[in-house]
């Protein structure tokens, strides 16, 4: 009677240490799954954002050579014209054509002025870029990583809980066994003293 008493007992002991485990390797499994998947949706933050910004910086780029080779073609415009008008007022003055060359030069200096403020834009604009989407790449993984704490204490809470839910009910067959065992003993002691007279 005792042996299967205590191979019930070990029966359970089996299956709640079985249970334990397979709840356990449930827990990490899914943690691995949650720290795989953080790192996947990081990775594609990271490179959609490379992306973003090499298409910005080229856009940018264009933008500037844009507005640089007009620049460049109405100065040049602008010179030849001056240069025009400098030829034909050499003829008739000389003082006129030193005026020419001034304004040519004034003009020339203004759009390489144009230009690097152009430069510059684009230069700020790339780094405004690059600081936003730094922002969101930040976001994003404190996001994910905070999501992935809270589903480990959720599930850690949870073993937890089932743990000890399975110890009160181990106790309690324990106690019940013991008791009934006892009460059993007591009986079987009681018919053997009334035996004995």
């Amino acid at each position: 009677m005792f042996s299967s008493l205590s191979a019930t007992f070990k029966n359970i002991g089996d299956k709640a240490s079985n249970l334990f485990e397979k709840k356990k390797k449930d827990a990490t499994d899914l943690a691995n799954e949650k720290a795989t998947k953080a790192q996947q949706l990081a990775e594609d933050q990271v490179k959609k954002t490379g992306e973003s910004l090499s298409q910005s910086k080229q856009e940018v780029e264009n933008y500037a050579k844009g507005e640089a080779g007009k620049a460049m073609d109405a100065a040049e415009a602008t010179a030849s014209n001056l240069e025009n008008k400098k030829q034909q007022a050499q003829s008739a003055l000389d003082t006129g054509a030193q005026a020419a060359a001034s304004v040519a030069d004034q003009t020339k200096k203004a759009a390489n002025e144009a230009i690097n403020q152009g430069v510059k834009a684009a230069e700020q604009a790339v780094d405004d870029q690059v600081k936003a989407a730094e922002q969101a790449i930040d976001g994003a993984l404190k996001v994910a990583s905070d999501t992935a704490d809270q589903k480990l204490n959720e599930a850690n809470q949870y073993v937890d809980g089932k743990r000890v839910e399975l110890e009160q009910n181990i106790k309690d067959a324990a106690t019940s066994a013991q008791d009934k065992a006892a009460g059993g003993a007591a009986g079987l002691l009681g018919k053997l003293n009334i035996g004995k007279k």
